[in-house]
C-alpha cells in the first residue's frame, strides 16, 4: 500500500519527488488530480522501507528522470518504463543492485549492480579495465545487441573470443543445452569448432 506520493509542479505536468511505499510492486501514477506526471526526482524511494524483489513501474508519460532517482532504492530488483530504451537511457540511472529494466518497445536487460543502466554507457563501463566483466555478462549483450556501437561489439567479441571454446566445450560435456545455444548465438563459434566440440 503506497503510503504517501510527494510532488511538485513540472511544466505541463508534475515531478514526483518521492514515494513512500512498503509494496513489492510500486507504480508511479500516470497522472494525479488530472495533470500528467512527467518526471521524477532524485532518491525517489528513500525512507521507503526495504522490500527484497521490489519492482517500479513507470509509465510513458514519464520523459525526465533524474540521474539520482534510484539511490536508496533498496531492494530494487525490476524496472518496467512505458517508453523505450533509448529514452531511459538518456536519464543516466545507475542501480544500488542488480536489476532488470523491461522498456515498452519489448527490449529487456539485466543491469548489474553499481553500472549504468542504459547504453552506451553500460557498454564502457563494463569494457572499462577492472569492470569485472563475466562470460556470461558478456554473452548477453551480444546477444541482445540493441543500441551496441561497432566498437563496443568488437570488445565484447575480443572478450569472448578469449573464453568461448573453452566455455562451449564445459556446456557440451554438461549437457547444458540452454548454455551452448546462447553461446552459438554470440556468432563467435564456428562450423569447425562445433563439430570438434560434438
Amino acid at each position: 500500500m503506497t503510503l504517501r506520493i510527494d510532488h511538485e509542479p513540472c511544466g505541463d505536468g508534475l515531478r514526483i519527488t518521492s514515494i513512500a511505499s512498503a509494496d513489492k510492486i510500486v507504480e508511479v501514477p500516470s497522472e494525479i488530480s488530472g495533470t500528467p506526471v512527467v518526471s521524477l526526482g532524485p532518491r525517489l524511494l528513500f525512507g521507503s522501507p526495504g522490500v527484497q524483489g521490489r519492482t517500479l513501474k513507470i509509465p510513458s508519460s514519464v520523459t525526465d528522470i533524474d540521474s539520482d532517482a534510484l539511490d536508496g532504492a533498496a531492494g530494487l530488483t525490476r524496472i518496467e518504463y512505458g517508453n523505450g530504451v533509448a529514452m531511459f537511457s538518456s536519464f543516466g540511472l545507475a542501480s544500488p543492485g542488480d536489476c532488470t529494466a523491461v522498456f515498452g518497445d519489448g527490449f529487456s536487460f539485466e543491469f548489474k549492480g553499481g553500472a549504468p543502466m542504459g547504453f552506451p554507457a553500460y557498454d564502457k563501463a563494463m569494457l572499462g579495465f577492472g569492470s569485472g566483466l563475466t562470460m556470461e555478462a558478456a554473452v548477453q549483450r551480444l546477444s541482445n545487441p540493441v543500441c551496441l556501437s561497432d566498437e563496443d561489439r568488437d570488445g565484447y567479441g575480443r572478450f569472448v573470443s578469449e573464453r568461448i571454446v573453452p566455455r562451449a566445450e564445459r556446456a557440451v560435456a554438461s549437457g547444458d543445452v540452454k548454455a551452448v545455444k546462447e553461446l552459438l548465438s554470440t556468432g563467435m563459434i564456428g562450423d569447425d569448432d562445433l563439430r570438434r566440440l560434438l
